[in-house]
């Protein structure tokens, strides 16, 4: 499976899931990076927040077209 990938524009959020297995757990590990984890404690996933605030100017952009 490759990452998927999804922008939330509503919460300002972007989340790459590395699989489809469930989220057991979710630590955030910087003020607005959450790593999720699933029951083996492996990371299945990063979730930033505020994305439009932190990434690189023009990464919203792309993220948007990704969504699309």
């Amino acid at each position: 499976m490759a990452a998927d990938v999804t922008y939330d524009p509503d919460a300002d959020a972007v989340t790459v899931a590395f699989t489809a297995a469930a989220t057991i757990e979710g630590e955030e590990v910087h003020p607005g990076v959450i790593l999720h984890f699933d029951a083996t404690d492996r990371i299945v996933a990063i979730e930033v927040l505020r994305v439009s605030k932190v990434l690189a100017e023009g990464a919203i952009r792309l993220l948007r077209q990704a969504a699309e």
